[in-house]
């Protein structure tokens, strides 16, 4: 198979001989290269193999340690096991039970929605924040919702019990206990108390500052349509988001633990006559939906998930569609990280600790760019890891700012971002450099990289996440492929290999690399010390 002299597949080590790639018309690859791997200088060798078939790499100063073959698919096509090269050693003497956040929507009724505009102008009488429509009146007012249930469309009826300047909460009576001293947690019921609680975490002191959700994912993200200072409200011309708390699958089970968290739907910022002709409705509101049950037992994570849900919405107005749902997904999650310190999640129910079990699991299951609808724990999984690292590693909060308030998405989303706050590489070389966060504790050695504490303030509000090492965290084991076995890779995905023999590896240890068949594949050695 001909293969491509492509840049994006060089690495730093071979930037200097660019005028060694054969030509077009090259019709076989020679022999074999030798490579020295010096352990003791760095820990990740990016392989660049030129015109050889494979390489002799000869490692030198090792100290203790596990040596590891990392694979990079920088494509958004897979590609098969028997491309993705391999490695031997010569003889040498010497959940599924899990959280779900948003439906899995038909893709044709999102592409179906006008793209550029709504289609419908927001109500001229906007309500502003801080001012309650003065239509409503707290525990007293009912209103309609549309909502859809195992594919079926229901209307039905919720009380408003809670008002503040940003945000009603509505929830059917049902759902609703009024004895605000219950402590049961499993009974599909929420008091006063836990409902004023969503809705204080969501609203804060104001729109704009301190530390409820809104104003964090404002000032992180940018805001929703008509949510900016004395904007016109959106489609219902009232700047307050409407929250509606219900059984959301009518799937209630006394000891549930997994299923649908919440939701934002975007027809609803449509005109009912534009979701009709689509076979689907609209409540004409700003809003996001939540599950009564999960914010009576888990109401850390629904406080995460609030959140997540508004950080769609946020992405809705700018990108003026879903976009790449990996890319949407994987900004709602580290926007769930990057506010957990203010609305206190605790360790065991933080996004890293729901989310990276899955990904040490079944990161070869989902690339980077993946959106596995028939598996998306997996897909939720391995957007919040490559978030987690692209933030820590490559421009922090104000790259964040710069992917949510960007008119693009996905790759080309981040290709902008990383230019715009100074960062050299590009989407393909992180991506590459990835694998090495997958085995190498924090803080990394030389040449590597892992998920470093952050901490920065962007207009005038601080943001924190921890550091954690990915083979240290969570409650089960990073898979590991035999060194010579192939995987296929996902777009955008990476296999991570070893053997015994490299546990310890001794001076003068050589191990051949054939190159991959496939020219998007890029080998990396990464060494990981105790």
């Amino acid at each position: 198979m001909m293969r491509k002299c492509s840049l994006g597949l060089l690495s730093i080590f071979a930037l200097a001989v660019l005028s060694s790639c054969p030509s077009p018309n090259t019709q076989s690859i020679l022999g074999v290269g030798g490579e020295v791997f010096d352990l003791s200088a760095t820990s990740v060798l990016h392989l660049d193999f030129k015109t050889y078939e494979a390489l002799d790499v000869t490692l030198a100063n090792p100290p203790q340690g596990i040596l590891y073959l990392g694979k990079s698919n920088l494509s958004s096509q897979a590609a098969p096991s028997a491309d993705t090269g391999s490695a031997v050693i010569r003889e040498t003497a010497s959940l599924e039970t899990g959280f779900l956040m948003d439906k899995p929507w038909r893709s044709d009724l999102l592409k179906s929605l006008p793209q550029e505009s709504k289609s419908i102008s927001a109500k001229s009488a906007a309500v502003p924040f801080g001012d309650p429509n003065p239509l409503y009146t707290l525990d007293e007012t009912e209103k309609n919702f549309w909502i859809e249930v195992k594919d079926e469309w229901k209307l039905i009826t919720a009380k408003l019990r809670y008002v503040s300047h940003t945000a009603y909460i509505w929830i059917p009576e049902s759902y609703y206990n009024p004895n605000t001293l219950s402590i049961l947690n499993n009974d599909n019921l929420l008091t006063k108390s836990q409902i004023d609680d969503l809705g204080n975490r969501f609203s804060g002191t104001d729109p704009w500052t301190g530390t409820g959700i809104r104003a964090l994912l404002a000032n992180l993200y940018d805001v929703e349509w008509g949510g900016e200072p004395g904007g016109n409200g959106g489609i219902d011309g009232d700047q307050h988001i409407n929250i509606l708390l219900y059984d959301l699958e009518e799937d209630y089970q006394i000891s549930q633990t997994g299923g649908l968290l919440g939701y934002f739907w975007p027809y609803d910022e449509y005109s009912s006559a534009t979701a009709l002709i689509r076979g689907v409705r609209s409540n004409e509101a700003e809003m996001f939906y939540l599950d009564v049950h999960f914010a009576d037992r888990f109401p850390a994570i629904m406080r995460s998930t609030l959140a997540h849900e508004y950080q769609h919405m946020i992405h809705w107005n700018k990108k003026k569609s879903h976009g790449q749902i990996w890319f949407d997904e994987m900004l709602s999650m580290i926007g769930e990280e990057f506010v957990e310190s203010y609305i206190e999640v605790p360790q065991q129910e933080s996004v890293r600790s729901t989310r990276l079990s899955q990904f040490k699991t079944s990161y070869h299951e989902s690339g980077i760019t993946d959106w596995l609808a028939d598996a998306p724990l997996k897909s939720y999984a391995s957007a919040f890891a490559f978030g987690a690292y692209l933030s820590r590693n490559f421009g922090g909060v104000e790259l964040l700012k710069f992917l949510g308030e960007s008119s693009e998405s996905g790759i080309t989303a981040i290709n902008q971002g990383l230019a715009a706050v100074g960062v050299s590489k590009d989407f393909d070389a992180i991506s590459r450099d990835y694998t090495s966060a997958f085995v190498l504790k924090n803080p990394p050695p030389s040449g590597g990289y892992s998920f470093p504490a952050l901490r920065q303030s962007l207009g005038g509000v601080e943001y924190s996440v921890p550091a954690f090492s990915l083979p240290e965290i969570g409650s089960s084991d990073l898979k590991i492929f035999p060194a010579p076995e192939q995987v296929s890779l996902r777009p955008y995905g990476q296999s991570i290999h070893t053997r015994e023999a490299w546990n310890n590896p001794f001076h003068g240890q050589t191990l051949r690399i054939t190159r991959p068949e496939s020219e998007d594949v890029s080998l990396s050695l990464i060494f990981s010390r105790p």
